[in-house]
């Protein structure tokens, strides 16, 4: 993943089972000594939906802040910002999540060029096993879309991104989530996955309705069923639903998939109450995923702002989410959380045409998000959306800066008093 470049207000220092089929793009296939590794069908997975639709079209409630219940810690942003991608991308694999599963309506809008900007920034430098996957929601936004439309829909993704070295695989097949699936009757879904599997090689197909309104007929065509939402299920009925998916996946070798929903609000607009508080919607559905020895667990969403069902870091709720996140997704992984200890920023300050020019360095060993400079307790300016270790930003601001801080994974603030210019 590229690091802080130079701005003008920021500069960086610093069938189903067999094998994949030919892919689409050159730069796809992985160079020799390149990171890209594939998952193995053993590993438990952690993802989280992820939405690049951000900064660059109506509605303007998003710069307006008007209709969200909560607020990006970071301000109104914009999807397609490289620096915001590395935040994302960086923030989510050290709180323990696998990889985002981006949602995707075709590569010809805003959202699919962003998608291929964050495959292809992610393929350059990010850290080992971090990917991406697709949610195909074109059935989702149009219901009546003949079949063989959504076939050429499924193809393109693994022509076009299957064996991209930042696309998630298992096993070496590529992952592709479906959005509410049950709109397509479940024989169609068979004959264009065999069509599309026959035409690209085989990759793992999962189906996200929003609730449990599906048959399990759909299994015929998809190799797991997972809600988008399991908001309106008591936990019973959950375990129940989840009980019958695995009786028929695992005999397959498919996956057992629990959802879960972030969020740091009670939200009533959508017509369901859950209290989120504390973490504690997050830990019932990994405790859940563990009691059933679930394979992955999907998480809805990483920044789904406008629904209230974010883990993003919130003005409300800072990293509360985060922090729940990388707490339950480390334990439902079986491994042990790395301490944070040794975390520390350097400072300089300096007058530079009538302004104050601030650079900042991630002395540390950990990354540090949200650095902010500040000034009387108040907030004078982002410096950076992250700083890697190593890694240095400038910063050119109206006035000196008394503190600057950052945020590490779990919350706790890395701050530095800034000496006179």
């Amino acid at each position: 993943m590229p690091r802080i470049r130079p701005s003008v207000f920021l500069v960086a220092l610093g069938t189903f089972w067999g094998l994949l089929g030919p892919a689409g793009r050159a730069q796809q296939t992985p160079t020799p000594g390149s990171r890209a590794a594939d998952f193995v069908i053993s590993d438990r997975l952690v993802l989280a939906y992820h939405y690049p639709w951000y900064g660059y079209k109506e509605p303007k409630e998003w710069d307006k802040q008007a209709t969200v219940a909560d607020h990006p810690l970071l301000g109104p942003y914009r999807s397609a910002d490289a620096k915001l991608i590395d935040f994302q991308c960086s923030l989510a694999r050290d709180a323990e999540i696998d990889g985002f599963i981006v949602s995707w309506s075709g590569p010809e809008g805003t959202p699919g060029k962003i998608f291929e900007q964050m495959l292809d920034q992610l393929g350059k430098s990010l850290p080992l096993r971090f990917r991406l996957c697709l949610c195909v929601e074109h059935v989702a936004n149009a219901p009546r879309m003949p079949a063989a439309k959504v076939q050429l829909a499924l193809a393109y993704v693994l022509k076009h991104y299957g064996r991209h070295p930042a696309y998630l695989r298992v096993g070496g097949k590529p992952l592709v989530f479906v959005y509410s699936a049950q709109l397509m009757g479940w024989a169609d879904w068979r004959k264009s996955v065999a069509a599309v599997t026959g035409e690209e090689g085989p990759a793992w197909y999962v189906a996200a309705p929003d609730g449990w309104d599906i048959d399990l007929e759909y299994l015929s065509a998809f190799h797991s069923i997972v809600p988008y939402a399991d908001k309106y299920y008591t936990d019973e009925a959950l375990r129940k639903n989840y009980q019958r998916v695995a009786k028929r996946v695992r005999p397959r070798g498919g996956p057992l998939i629990v959802a879960a929903i972030g969020g740091g609000s009670r939200v009533q607009k959508l017509g369901f109450d859950i209290d989120r508080s504390q973490g504690r919607y997050l830990r019932q559905r990994f405790q859940l995923a563990r009691e059933l020895e679930a394979d992955w667990v999907t998480i809805t969403s990483w920044n789904e702002w406008f629904e209230a069902m974010q883990i993003e870091p919130s003005r409300e709720y800072g990293f509360e989410q985060i922090r729940h996140v990388r707490e339950q997704a480390a334990a439902f992984h079986g491994r042990s959380l790395a301490a944070l200890a040794g975390a520390a920023l350097g400072v300089a300050q300096r007058l530079a045409d009538r302004k104050t020019e601030l650079t900042v360095c991630n002395t540390g060993r950990h990354n540090l998000y949200a650095v902010t400079a500040m000034a009387g307790g108040k907030k004078r300016g982002l410096v950076a959306y992250v700083l890697h270790p190593g890694e240095s930003a400038v910063a050119a601001m109206e006035g000196a800066s008394d503190q600057v801080l950052g945020f590490l994974v779990d919350g706790t603030t890395v701050a530095t008093d800034v000496p006179a210019p």
